[in-house]
């Protein structure tokens, strides 16, 4: 299933984090995933936390960049 294209073109391992991913993965039923389709998921959620705190760490630095010293 995570190998490669699932059937619908949607290509776990060069999916890029954010919405598009982050409903994938939301809509997945992870109880019925073998273990190595279960490590391809775990994979594409650190990679969408990782992407959220980058972003999240962008808008923090613009919000101190507008307070005075």
């Amino acid at each position: 299933m995570f190998d490669g294209d699932d059937g619908d073109g949607f290509r776990w391992a060069e999916a890029a984090p954010g919405p598009a991913l982050a409903a994938r993965l939301e809509s997945t039923d992870v109880a019925g995933l073998g273990d190595d389709d279960l490590v391809e998921v775990i994979d594409g959620w650190d990679r969408l936390a990782s992407w959220a705190q980058a972003r999240q760490a962008g808008a923090i630095a613009v919000f101190a960049a507008r307070r005075p010293p």
